[in-house]
């Protein structure tokens, strides 16, 4: 199908955004392990870009990681189109993150936000609400970082769903409609953890 996928939940909502929250760990504890391979994957850059940050659990586990031996200063900037997001971010990450509300599903989403080493998503690609959109952002994300690390789940066709199995597939991009939607925008992507039905991808720039 070629129509997005409307959500059937509102993120901008406190409660909603809160109940997100409180739910996600719980209904995929294996989330804990993706988060630290996202970090392991970022562990030299010191200038990081989350997409769709959320609840900052993703912020919180990169910054704790780096702050663990030598003192490093990284520079972590969250980006969300959910204010209330970004209210429970910042009681887990405080001031050592930056917050930008905005909606990386718009074009120039990138705008005034200068470069970085690296940018990682986790479990947000899918609020492009459909997967064809992935090349588009993929391309604007290698203008401003030669790094990218994404996490996403295979389409998940179970009977406990509000889609139907067209929308679940337009919703959610396979691991190799990744790899290719990264190599479209200039990034060398590999596999880095299947988990779950869950993936860490590592796209590196090319030269």
């Amino acid at each position: 199908m070629d129509e997005d996928v409307l959500s059937p939940i509102d993120l901008r909502d406190p409660v909603t955004a809160r109940e997100w929250a409180d739910k996600a760990d719980r209904t995929r504890p294996w989330r804990q392990q993706l988060r630290s391979t996202i970090a392991a994957e970022v562990q030299s850059a010191t200038r990081i870009l989350e997409l769709g940050s959320g609840p900052g659990q993703l912020a919180e586990c990169i910054l704790e990681i780096a702050n663990a031996g030598e003192p490093v200063p990284v520079r972590y900037t969250c980006l969300d189109f959910s204010p209330p997001m970004h209210a429970l971010a910042r009681e887990r990450c405080g001031d050592r993150a930056t917050y930008v509300v905005a909606d990386f599903k718009q074009p120039g989403w990138s705008h005034g936000l200068g470069t970085f080493d690296a940018i990682v998503t986790m479990q947000a690609v899918h609020e492009l609400r459909h997967k064809r959109h992935a090349a588009l952002l993929y391309r604007e994300a290698r203008a401003i970082a030669p790094l990218l690390v994404v996490c996403d789940h295979e389409p998940m066709l179970t009977a406990k769903t509000r889609f139907t199995e067209d929308q679940i597939r337009a919703l959610s991009a396979t691991a190799a409609e990744h790899h290719a939607a990264m190599r479209e925008a200039g990034y060398e992507p590999r596999t880095v953890l299947e988990l779950e039905g869950m993936y860490v991808i590592t796209g590196r720039a090319r030269d």
